[in-house]
C-alpha cells in the first residue's frame, strides 16, 4: 500500500509541474520514487518533468522503466516515442508510437506525431495515409488537418492543402479560444486582426505534447 508520505510528495510534485516548476517537480518525484521505486506512473511523470527541462535522455530512461513495470502502459510508450522523435531517432519513435497505438488505437496525438515522423523520413505517402486514417476516425482533429495541409503543400498539391487549412480554420477559428475576462477585454486597445487559412499555412508543424498521468 502506498504510504501517505509518498502520496503527499506526488501531489506536491503534480502541483509544481502544473505551475511549470519542472525542477521542483523532478526533486519531489525522485523523493517519492526512493520510497516507492516500483510506481510506473511516478516514473512516467518524472520523465515528463525532465522532458520539460530538456533532459530528454534522462526522460527516455524514465519512460523505459515505467513501461518495464507496466508493459501495457500506453502513455509511457507514447512519451518514449515523443522523446525519440525530439532527439531525431525517428524509426524508434515510430515503433514506440505503433506500440502505444496497439494498446490505445484511438490516441490521435500518437497518430499525428507518427505521420510527422514518417514525413521527416520522406515516407510521404505513408504519412498521408496516416493522416487520412486519423481524420476518418476523428474529422474534428484540427492539428491533423493543418499538418496534412503542410504535407500536401510539400507534395505539390496546393489546392488540396488549402482545403485542409480551411478545414482546420473551421474547426478552430483563427484567434479562437476562451473568452477573456471583461477587464482584460476593456484594456485591449486594438482588436486582433483576423487571420486566414493562408496564415494557418504559414504556421509550422508542431508535435503533440507528452502524456502526464492525470487521467486515462
Amino acid at each position: 500500500m502506498v504510504s501517505e508520505k509518498v502520496l503527499a510528495l506526488l501531489s506536491d510534485a503534480d502541483r509544481r509541474h502544473a505551475r511549470g516548476d519542472f525542477a521542483g517537480a523532478v526533486k519531489l518525484y525522485e523523493k517519492a520514487l526512493k520510497l516507492d521505486p516500483d510506481d510506473p506512473v511516478a516514473w512516467n511523470d518524472l520523465g515528463v518533468a525532465l522532458s520539460g527541462m530538456g533532459r530528454i535522455d534522462e526522460a527516455i530512461a524514465c519512460y523505459e522503466r515505467a513501461q518495464e513495470l507496466r508493459p501495457q502502459y500506453w502513455k509511457a510508450l507514447y512519451n518514449l516515442g515523443l522523446a525519440y522523435h525530439r532527439t531525431g531517432k525517428l524509426e524508434k519513435a515510430i515503433d514506440s508510437y505503433d506500440r502505444s497505438l496497439e494498446i490505445k488505437p484511438d490516441h490521435f496525438a500518437a497518430m499525428d506525431n507518427k505521420a510527422m515522423a514518417l514525413r521527416a523520413l520522406h515516407h510521404d505517402e505513408e504519412a498521408l495515409n496516416c493522416y487520412d486514417a486519423l481524420l476518418a476516425a476523428n474529422p474534428f482533429y484540427e492539428p491533423a488537418w493543418r499538418n496534412k495541409g503542410h504535407l500536401l503543400n510539400a507534395m505539390g498539391n496546393p489546392q488540396e492543402a488549402r482545403t485542409c487549412f480551411e478545414m482546420a480554420a473551421l474547426i478552430k477559428p483563427p484567434g479562437g479560444g476562451p473568452a477573456r475576462p471583461r477587464k482584460a477585454v476593456r484594456s485591449v486597445k486594438k482588436a486582433t486582426p483576423k487571420r486566414s487559412s493562408a496564415d494557418e499555412a504559414a504556421e509550422p508543424e508542431h508535435l503533440e505534447e507528452e502524456e502526464k498521468d492525470d487521467e486515462d
